[in-house]
């Protein structure tokens, strides 16, 4: 039996489904705590977020986020333009052990909707285990804090 093709969802969908309990070798990342630590960090880093997409298979037991994201260039808080491309941080996590926590820096064409992700320069992918949930809030802040060194 397969998955099937992951729907859109809601944030509140996400973040309202049961965390699960697989022993003492997994450790539990919640979908809320990836959102809510991923909204702040952008925010705090001067990004502006202009789309949130969610994504999930049934139950949520694979969720997605993707995030369009604009740098503002001043204290007024003012955005950077740019009619082609445009920012995107995206993250996929698990509760079911079928994927590592897994997040990237890419950019989004604006013309055909398409994301792009460049090699190794901003992607990070890992296991449920040890401290996963401490390393994945300090890797998301590097992503971020990279993130228009990477674009441009």
């Amino acid at each position: 039996m397969g998955y099937r093709k992951p729907s859109v969802t809601t944030r509140a969908y996400l973040e309202s489904q049961p965390l699960p309990n697989h022993g003492n070798t997994y450790t539990v990342i919640p979908h809320a705590r990836v959102i809510d630590q991923t909204l702040r960090m952008l925010n705090d880093s001067g990004f502006r977020v202009t789309n949130e997409t969610y994504r999930c298979n049934m139950n949520a037991q694979v969720a997605q986020g993707i995030y369009h994201i604009v740098p503002l260039i001043n204290k007024d808080r003012k955005v950077m333009e740019e009619s082609e491309l445009g920012m995107m941080f995206a993250w996929t996590n698990s509760y079911d052990k079928s994927t590592r926590f897994q997040c990237a820096v890419g950019a989004f064409v604006n013309v055909c909707s398409n994301g792009m992700l460049c090699g190794d320069m901003a992607n990070y992918a890992r296991k449920h285990t040890g401290k996963a949930d401490h390393d994945i809030h300090t890797q998301i802040s590097s992503q971020i804090k990279s993130a228009n060194k990477y674009y441009t």
